[in-house]
């Protein structure tokens, strides 16, 4: 083959094209799969600051760049490697595609991506992938589907915090609010026992705290437990660093607002109002934004309110 990675050069340059093997070290790429995988994790803890779309559309380049490389004969190790980073550029495709929306799209990259990560032996990204299987289904109104999904995930990878809160997502879907707060409840206990960080992207096998508040408020508000969905809330403000505060409180708010649309809906549908318009900057705005607005607007008494028709006209300008 010419090189430590057992890859023809042709392919070495298609993925140096994408940025997947450093120009400079074509000859040899010995630090082919180390590199790859910076870059694709890189993706991932960006996340929350990049375009829905692009995003997609960068992990779709990754991952049909690493399917034309694994067509070709390579080492063992390199082609454990190639499987791995397949799995884990198709299910942040997939994330990303559920986000904004997507989901029939998502559907087509989701079962390869979690077939491909289970034979490289990477339990974190088959985990992640049933998460984002559950959550397509619960975006499509399937709640016992998305239950299904989550509960086959941990029966296949383990206790994984991200599919427990996926399964509480859907147990809440389905209005049962003991076994959505059990859910919950095991995932806090998970990553105390993990020692989780505060914040970041949502990569495979790490699943943060703030990631577990936006679930946890989302079901404690979905199953009428006001009290605990505001002590969360609350709780993961005051604890967050001091210049995240205001996107915290932004971002749990969108989830509380439901518990403030009988009550208080000036609030709620400021904040919802907010939260879309800075959602609708990354693209399209994601799908978990116009969900949590669908439900504040079907929990509203009154949709004559002067701020529930803005909401009402501001959702409907940005098409979605």
């Amino acid at each position: 083959m010419g090189n430590g990675i057992g890859i023809n050069r042709r392919h070495l340059f298609l993925l140096a094209g994408v940025g997947l093997v450093p120009a400079a070290d074509l000859m040899s790429a010995r630090h082919f799969s180390d590199h790859a995988s910076a870059v694709i994790d890189n993706l991932y803890a960006e996340y929350p600051r990049r375009d829905l779309a692009a995003t997609a559309r960068t992990a779709g380049a990754h991952l049909r760049s690493l399917a034309a490389v694994g067509g070709q004969r390579m080492r063992a190790h390199v082609a454990q490697d190639v499987l791995m980073l397949q799995g884990r550029a198709g299910a942040l495709r997939a994330r990303a595609l559920v986000d904004a929306g997507d989901t029939e799209a998502a559907w087509r990259v989701l079962g390869t991506a979690i077939a491909r990560a289970s034979r490289a032996g990477d339990r974190r990204t088959v985990a992640f992938g049933f998460a984002t299987k559950s959550a397509a289904d619960l975006a499509d109104r399937r709640p016992a589907d998305a239950l299904r999904i989550a509960e086959r995930g941990l029966h296949i990878s383990g206790d994984d915090p991200r599919l427990y809160l996926a399964a509480a997502r859907a147990h809440a879907a389905r209005l049962d609010a003991d076994a959505a707060d059990a859910d919950v409840r095991i995932a806090e206990r998970l990553l105390d026992e993990q020692n989780a960080p505060m914040i970041g992207g949502p990569m495979p096998g790490v699943t943060s705290r703030l990631e577990w508040s936006r679930a946890a408020v989302d079901v404690y508000s979905r199953t009428g437990r006001s009290d605990r969905a505001r002590d969360v809330l609350e709780t993961t403000v005051a604890d967050v660093p001091a210049n995240l505060t205001e996107d915290t409180r932004q971002a749990l708010g969108a989830s509380y607002a439901l518990v403030q649309a009988r009550a208080e809906p000036d609030a709620g549908a400021d904040i919802l109002r907010r939260t879309l318009t800075a959602s609708a900057t990354m693209g399209r705005p994601a799908r978990t934004v116009t969900a949590r607005v669908d439900a504040f607007l079907a929990a509203v008494p009154d949709q004559r309110h002067p701020a529930v028709r803005d909401l009402v006209d501001l959702r409907r300008s940005l098409d979605v």
